[in-house]
Parts: structure tokens; C-alpha cells; sequence
């Protein structure tokens, strides 16, 4: 499938698409593709769960995702994991978000540091995008998964003897294929709608990425979930001093907060069963210290099954 990334014509590829699509996601636990509706909104960052991996998914490497809603508190958390987590000479955190990628120019403009995607291309100029259109999410989308796809192959590639890493991975694998559903099932609001006219296409592309993203799902150790309701979000992000819609301000993000919920009930408890994938489910509307300390304590006893070397 790595070799087909142009997707032309009708190839045993595009067999092995529809079949996946059709076969194997659903047995994941996600609906089978592409999706129909927006599944029932729940509270469910209000239900807190606490489920540690099974047992490591990378050599000398804990990967735990942190993802969640808009301005649930998810960079201000990593922040403060880092000021309080113990690192050594043997032993470092590395916080990774392939948001990091894109820098918010003047009249909505994004600058995208494509080399960071493509690590093969010598240009480093950014490329500049307009933001908040589908064609835009699409490509926001496909890079997220090849963006993984490269860091988690140099992670496994430069892991190193008696050396051992947390990598604490914003907009993660598991991430991108929340956004792919949501974004394939969201028409109310046209800058997250896909047009009519260019849904077919839009759906075999984004199945793509989310095969892609499923693929590197089995190196994700555990995945840390923060969430708050869409009037807390947007408190948050005028308290920001951000002036533009954004996610919170559109109903796309109860749809978003949708397809989160539906991961939590239906996909993650076929991981844990197949991969040992852990879970921790943290309320974003509790204070930033109080949740800190629930993660660092998580990310801990993390370590004591992932990180062998440390643990001795």
C-alpha cells in the first residue's frame, strides 16, 4: 500500500481499500467506511477510566497519545508533565505534535514546513495553505498520518541500548483517524463540509490516511483523552485572545466530541484485546494540576510495563 501512494487507476490496491474498508475497520470497532452518520454525543470525558498497557509496542520507547477536544488543555498538560516529569541522562521525554508543522500567517493563511513531512525533499520553504477549508483538513490529514509514519520509523530506527524515551505524541495516529470520521460525516458547518460534488473523492483519499493511521496504531502504548464541552472550549479560546471561528466556535466539534466518544465505547476496547493499548480518560475542565498529577502518576506505571530498561 506504501508504494501505491498515488492511488491512480484501478488496482489490486483499490481492491484491498474496499476490502478494508468494508472488512477489516469494522473489526476494529469502527463503523465500516465510508461512515453514514455522526454517532450519539457523550459526556464521555466525565467518565473517568484508568487502563494501563499490557506490555511495550516499541523497543526503548513509551508512545502515549494526548489528544481530546479544542482547548481542553491538552499543550498546557504536556507542558506541565515536562516541568514535573524526572528525566536522566538514560532516559528522556520528547513531546511530539505534527501541528507544530503549520505556522498561522496573515488572512488566514497557513505555512506548512513541508520537509518535515516529506523528509526526502530538499526545498525547505513553507508552503503556504488557506486554512479551514476540506481541501485543506484533507491535507492536514494525510500529512498527520505520513508525519507519524516517519517519526515512529526514526523512533524504532535510533532506539539505542540502555537508553530509553516517553514520547508524549499530540494529534496521534488514533488522532487523525477521529478527525478522518468526523470530517466524513460533518455537513452542517461548508469549512469542515465536503462538497457534494467532491465526496467520492474525498472518501477514497481519506481512507487512505486512515488505513495508514490504523496500521500505526499497534506502536501506541496507551492513549490520554482530554475533554470539555463546546462552551468551555470557546471560553478558553477567547480568553486566548483568538478572534477566529476555529473548531469551537462551529458545530463541528460536537460531532468531533461525537466520533471521540464512539472511540472510547467501540475501538478502543478491540485494541486493548488485540494490542494491550491502554486508555486514560481526563475531565478538561478540572484544574491543570490536578489532572497533571493523574498523568504523571499514569505515565509512571506506563514506564514500569514499556520501559524495561528503567525498571530494573
Amino acid at each position: 500500500m506504501k508504494n501505491d501512494r498515488d492511488f491512480r487507476g484501478g488496482s489490486d490496491a483499490e481492491q484491498v481499500y474496499k476490502e478494508y474498508a468494508g472488512t477489516v475497520l469494522p473489526y476494529l470497532g469502527w463503523p465500516a467506511w465510508p461512515p453514514k452518520e455522526v454517532p450519539q454525543s457523550s459526556e464521555w470525558y466525565k467518565k473517568p477510566i484508568y487502563v494501563l498497557p499490557k506490555y511495550p509496542h516499541m523497543p526503548q520507547a513509551c508512545f502515549i497519545g494526548l489528544d481530546g477536544t479544542p482547548h481542553a488543555g491538552k499543550t498546557s498538560l504536556a507542558d506541565s508533565l515536562a516541568k514535573k516529569y524526572v528525566q536522566s541522562s538514560n532516559h528522556t521525554l520528547h513531546k511530539i505534535n505534527p501541528d507544530d508543522l503549520y505556522v498561522q500567517g496573515a488572512d488566514g493563511i497557513m505555512y506548512v514546513a513541508i520537509s518535515q513531512i516529506f523528509p526526502t525533499l530538499e526545498d525547505e520553504l513553507p508552503v503556504p495553505m488557506e486554512k479551514n477549508d476540506w481541501y485543506t483538513n484533507l491535507w492536514h490529514q494525510f500529512n498527520k498520518q505520513l508525519f507519524w509514519e516517519n517519526r515512529i520509523y526514526e523512533l524504532i530506527r535510533t532506539a539505542k541500548l540502555n537508553e530509553t524515551r516517553l514520547v508524549l505524541g499530540q494529534r496521534s495516529p488514533i488522532d487523525q483517524t477521529v478527525f478522518s470520521y468526523s470530517l466524513a460525516t460533518h455537513n452542517s458547518d461548508p469549512d469542515f463540509s465536503i462538497p457534494e460534488d467532491f465526496k467520492e473523492l474525498a472518501y477514497d483519499l481519506y481512507l487512505k490516511t486512515v488505513i495508514g493511521s490504523q496500521t500505526l496504531v499497534q506502536f501506541v502504548d496507551a492513549e490520554v483523552f482530554v475533554g470539555t464541552d463546546k462552551k468551555q472550549s470557546q471560553i478558553r479560546r477567547k480568553a486566548m485572545g483568538v478572534t477566529s471561528k476555529g473548531i469551537a466556535g462551529s458545530p463541528f466539534f460536537n460531532d468531533l466530541s461525537a466520533w471521540y466518544g464512539y472511540w472510547i465505547e467501540n475501538v478502543w476496547p478491540k485494541l486493548y484485546d488485540l494490542h494491550g493499548t491502554g486508555l486514560l480518560v481526563l475531565d478538561g475542565t478540572k484544574p491543570i494540576e490536578e489532572n497533571t498529577e493523574i498523568l504523571l502518576k499514569y505515565v509512571k506505571e506506563a514506564n514500569k510495563r514499556c520501559l524495561v530498561d528503567i525498571t530494573r
